[in-house]
C-alpha cells in the first residue's frame, strides 16, 4: 500500500515537473509544502528553500497580501478559485498571471491545504493590447480562460484531467470511468484523431506544440510532452490545451481590419505616410500621391523625399520627442513636392511600436492648409487693420457681448475717458462708469441689437449720456452702437464721444450771444439816456432861470407885502398867514433853485458818462471829484438799497493821470455791485479814498456788508460775460470793463473778503509823478 502511494506521489511529481506552468501546494496554515520545476524556474527559488515558507517570505508586500487574502477566502469556502494579478519573476519583471487554486482534503475529509497553478498570460495580454491598439473594431482579442491539463496512458485512456478550458461539457459518468481521450473530448468519434499529437509523442518521445480544432471548444494550442518512469521509459503522455479560439478569431478579424484600414487610408483625403526607423517609406496613400506628385512605386522603401533641407532638424526633433512619449499634433510646417515647390501642411505624427513595445517606425498625417493659411493671413491683416483703427479712434470704443454687455475689449480712449485700466474694464460692464439709470437706458437702447442680424441691424444712438470716471468727474457723451461678427461670433461695438466741451462751448456761445444782446441793449439804453438827458436839460434850464428871476424879484415883492400888511393888517397868502408865508416862500424858491441845479448836474454827469471819449488818459484827475460825481448819479440807488452809506474821502490825496469819465465809470460799477449785493437795507456800503505813501498809489476802496463772493467764483468775476445776476439783467461786463479801465490807467483792481463780512474791492492807481 505504501509502495503504491510512494509510486503515486512520484508519478504526480513527474507529472507536475513536466508541466510548463508553475504549480505549488500548501498546508492548512498557508505554509508551502512543495512546487514543480516550472515554479522554481519562474521565481528562481528551489523547492527545498520554498518548503516551510509563507507568501510573505516569498513575494513583495502587495502580492503577499493579495495571496494571503485569497487563500483565506478559499479556506473559508473550500473548492476552486481563479483570479488574475501581476507578480515579479526571478528577473524582477512584472508578469500578468492567472492563479488557479483548489483545496484538497486529507483522508478524514477535512480540508488540509491548497494546490495552485500559475498561468503566465503576459504574452496573451500583450497580444490583446497590441490588437486593441491596432483597431477600434475590437474590444478584446483574447480572454484569459482556465486551460485543460490531462494525462493519458499508452491505451489513450485519460488517467488524469482537470476538465477545464471549456471541457466541462464532458459528462460526469464519462469522466469517472477512465475514458479514451477521443471518446471524452470528441463524443462519437470512436478512434484517435488523425493526426494524433499524443501518438506522435509516444512514437518520437519528443514534446511538440500543435493546434487543433475542437467543435465543442474551438481552436486550441496543444503542448504535448512525454511522461517517463524512473527508467526513462515513456509510460504516459501529458497534454496542456490552451484555448486560442479568440486569437484565431482575432487574427481573422485583424486581417479583415487591415484590409479595411488599407481601404480607409487610401480613401482618406489626408496625406498619410509611414516610414521605418531609417526614415524609409513603408506607406504612401493616394492622397499623398495627389498632394506631392510622387507615385507609390517611386517612394516606397526609399528615403522620405518630401522634407526640405531647412526642415531636417525639425524632423529629427519630432522623432526625438516621439521617442520621449510626446505626440506631435497639428504642427504647421512645409513639405516639398516632386517639382521642388513647397506646400503648407498641418502635420500630426505618432510613433509605431511592435508587439514588444519597441519602436518600428513613424506615422505622419498631413493636410494641405495653403488656402487656410492665405485666409488666416487675410483675416490677420483685417484684424490688424481693425485693431489699428480701434486703438487710434479718438472716441472711447468698447467691444461688448450682446445681452450681458460684458466688456470684451477697450481702446486707449476708453481707458482715458473712464480712468480705469483695460484689465479692469474687461472684468466689468459699462455700469462701471454709468449710473444705474444711465446703464438701464443703455440696456434698453442696445439690448435689442443682440437679436438682430449684423448685416441688417441698424446702428442705435443715444445723443446724450452722462459718464462718471474713476475720480468722480462727470462728462457728457454721445453713444453709438451696432452689432458685428468676428469668426461667426456676434459682438456689440459701442463708441462714447466726449461732448462735454462741445456742449460747454455751445452753452457759453449761447450765453455770449445773450450777454452781447444785453450789452447792445445797454449801449442803446446809454444812447437813449443821453438823448433823454438832453430833453430834460432844456425845460430844467427854464425852471432854473425862472427860479433865479423869482429870487431876485422876491426882494421887491417881500417889501411890497410888508407894506401891505402894515396898511391893511393881517392877511393870508396861499392859505398861510402873511408872516409865515413871507418866511417860507424864500425857502421854497431856494429849494427849487437847488433841486433844479441838482437836475442839471445829474444830466451833465449822465451825458458825460454816456459820451464816447476819444481823448487819451493823460489828464490830471482828482479821484474825489470822480467819486462825488458818481455819488450824484447813484443817489437814488443808494437810498433805495441801504440806510447806511458812508463816503470817507481823503482831501489830501494826490491827483492821478487818466480819464475822469472812466474813473467815474469804475466807481459807479463797483458801487452798484456793492449795493446790489446787500441782503437787507440796514447793511451798509463804505467808500473811502486814501494815499498809500509806501506804494505811492491812490486807493479807491468800496466795501460792502453783502453776502460775499465764494472763493471758486472770485477767480472768475473778472472774466467777460461772467455773472451771477443773469436773472436780474446782469451782463457780466461790468467788472471786466472796470478791470480793463484800471489796467489802462496802469493800476490794479483787487477783490478780497472783508473781515466784517462781505467784499472789499480796491482800485489802486499810481499817484501823479509816481509813474
Amino acid at each position: 500500500m505504501k509502495a503504491d502511494m510512494a509510486c503515486g506521489d512520484r508519478l504526480l511529481g513527474i507529472v507536475l515537473d513536466s508541466l510548463p506552468i508553475p504549480v505549488f501546494y500548501k498546508d492548512g496554515q498557508g505554509r508551502y509544502l512543495s512546487c514543480n520545476s516550472a515554479f522554481e524556474d519562474f521565481f528562481g527559488m528551489p523547492r527545498r528553500q520554498l518548503a516551510g515558507t509563507v507568501v510573505a517570505d516569498v513575494f513583495d508586500r502587495d502580492s503577499a497580501r493579495l495571496f494571503h487574502e485569497m487563500d483565506l477566502r478559499l479556506y473559508r469556502n473550500p473548492g476552486r478559485q481563479v483570479y488574475e494579478c501581476r507578480i515579479a519573476d526571478f528577473r524582477g519583471h512584472q508578469r500578468d498571471v492567472v492563479v488557479h487554486n483548489a483545496t484538497f482534503p486529507h483522508s478524514g475529509g477535512n480540508e488540509t491545504g491548497i494546490v495552485g497553478a500559475i498561468l503566465d498570460v503576459t504574452e496573451l495580454k500583450t497580444a490583446e493590447k497590441s490588437l486593441a491598439g491596432a483597431t477600434s473594431l475590437f474590444h478584446r482579442l483574447f480572454d484569459a480562460i482556465p486551460d485543460l491539463l490531462s494525462v493519458v496512458d499508452r491505451d489513450m485512456r485519460i488517467v488524469y484531467s482537470n476538465w477545464h478550458g471549456g471541457h466541462e461539457y464532458v459528462a460526469e459518468q464519462i469522466r469517472s470511468r477512465t475514458p479514451f481521450c477521443y471518446d471524452a473530448y470528441y463524443p462519437g468519434q470512436g478512434e484517435p484523431c488523425d493526426p494524433c499529437h499524443l501518438l506522435e509523442v509516444f512514437r518520437t518521445g519528443r514534446s511538440l506544440i500543435t493546434e487543433k480544432h475542437n467543435p465543442h471548444v474551438g481552436y486550441q494550442e496543444i503542448h504535448a510532452f512525454p511522461v517517463r518512469d524512473e527508467s526513462g521509459a515513456i509510460v504516459m503522455a501529458a497534454e496542456y490545451l490552451r484555448d486560442i479560439t479568440a486569437r484565431k478569431e482575432a487574427e481573422h478579424a485583424l486581417r479583415q481590419a487591415n484590409h479595411m484600414l488599407e481601404a480607409i487610408i487610401n480613401a482618406s483625403p489626408l496625406a498619410i505616410a509611414a516610414f521605418d526607423t531609417d526614415v524609409r517609406l513603408t506607406l504612401w496613400n493616394d492622397a499623398a500621391e495627389a498632394m506631392f506628385d510622387w507615385k507609390k512605386e517611386e517612394v516606397l522603401s526609399k528615403p522620405y523625399p518630401i522634407i526640405p533641407e531647412d526642415r531636417m532638424e525639425e524632423v529629427r526633433n519630432n522623432i526625438r520627442l516621439m521617442h520621449e512619449g510626446e505626440v506631435c499634433r497639428s504642427l504647421e510646417t512645409r513639405r516639398k513636392r516632386k517639382d521642388g515647390s513647397l506646400v503648407d501642411v498641418s502635420l500630426s505624427t505618432a510613433v509605431m511600436c511592435g508587439p514588444d513595445g519597441a519602436v518600428i517606425g513613424y506615422m505622419s498625417i498631413m493636410s494641405d492648409i495653403s488656402e487656410r493659411k492665405q485666409a488666416v493671413q487675410a483675416l490677420k491683416e483685417s484684424e490688424e487693420r481693425f485693431r489699428r483703427i480701434f486703438e487710434e479712434d479718438e472716441d472711447a470704443a468698447l467691444v461688448l457681448t450682446p445681452g450681458t454687455f460684458s466688456i470684451v475689449d477697450a481702446n486707449v480712449a476708453a481707458v482715458r475717458l473712464s480712468g480705469y485700466s483695460r484689465r479692469e474694464l474687461r472684468k466689468n460692464t459699462p455700469a462701471l462708469f454709468l449710473g444705474a439709470e444711465e446703464f438701464a437706458r443703455f440696456g434698453e437702447t442696445f439690448g435689442a441689437l443682440g437679436g438682430e442680424s449684423p448685416s441688417h441691424g441698424r446702428p442705435r444712438r443715444i445723443d446724450r449720456m452722462d459718464v462718471v470716471d474713476r475720480n468722480g468727474k462727470q462728462m457728457v457723451t454721445a453713444v453709438r452702437g451696432r452689432v458685428f461678427t468676428s469668426q461667426g461670433i456676434p459682438y456689440l461695438y459701442c463708441t462714447f464721444r466726449d461732448i462735454t466741451e462741445q456742449l460747454s462751448i455751445r452753452e457759453e456761445r449761447r450765453g455770449f450771444e445773450e450777454k452781447l444782446m444785453q450789452a447792445n441793449k445797454m449801449a442803446a439804453l446809454g444812447t437813449l439816456a443821453s438823448g433823454i438827458a438832453h430833453e430834460i436839460n432844456n425845460p430844467n434850464n427854464y425852471i432854473l432861470s425862472s427860479t433865479q428871476f423869482l429870487l431876485e424879484a422876491w426882494k421887491d415883492i417881500e417889501w411890497i407885502l410888508l407894506e401891505y400888511g402894515r396898511d391893511n393888517g393881517d392877511y393870508t397868502l396861499g392859505g398861510l398867514p402873511d408872516a409865515e408865508a413871507i418866511a417860507v416862500i424864500p425857502q421854497l424858491l431856494a429849494s427849487l433853485q437847488e433841486g433844479s441845479g441838482r437836475i442839471r448836474n445829474i444830466v451833465e454827469n449822465l451825458k458825460s458818462f454816456a459820451r464816447q471819449e476819444d481823448r487819451p488818459c493823460d489828464a490830471m484827475v482828482d479821484v474825489n471829484v470822480a467819486v462825488r460825481a458818481a455819488m450824484n448819479l447813484l443817489g437814488n440807488q443808494i437810498h433805495k438799497h441801504t440806510d447806511s452809506f458812508v463816503c470817507d474821502l481823503d482831501e489830501g490825496v494826490p491827483s492821478v493821470q487818466g480819464s475822469m469819465q472812466q474813473i467815474e465809470q469804475v466807481v459807479i460799477n463797483l458801487t452798484m455791485n456793492a449795493l446790489q449785493s446787500l441782503p437787507y437795507k440796514k447793511c451798509g456800503v463804505f467808500i473811502r479814498t486814501f494815499h498809500d505813501r509806501e506804494t505811492r498809489q491812490v486807493v479807491i476802496q468800496v466795501r460792502d456788508q453783502g453776502r460775499g463772493i465764494p472763493p471758486e467764483l472770485r477767480k472768475r468775476i473778472m472774466e467777460p460775460f461772467f455773472t451771477t445776476k443773469q436773472e436780474r439783467g446782469g451782463t457780466g461786463l461790468g467788472l471786466s470793463i472796470c478791470c480793463s479801465i484800471v489796467k489802462k490807467h496802469r493800476g490794479t483792481l483787487d477783490c478780497q473778503p472783508s473781515a466784517e463780512g462781505g467784499t472789499v474791492f480796491s482800485v489802486r492807481l499810481p499817484a501823479s509823478g509816481a509813474v
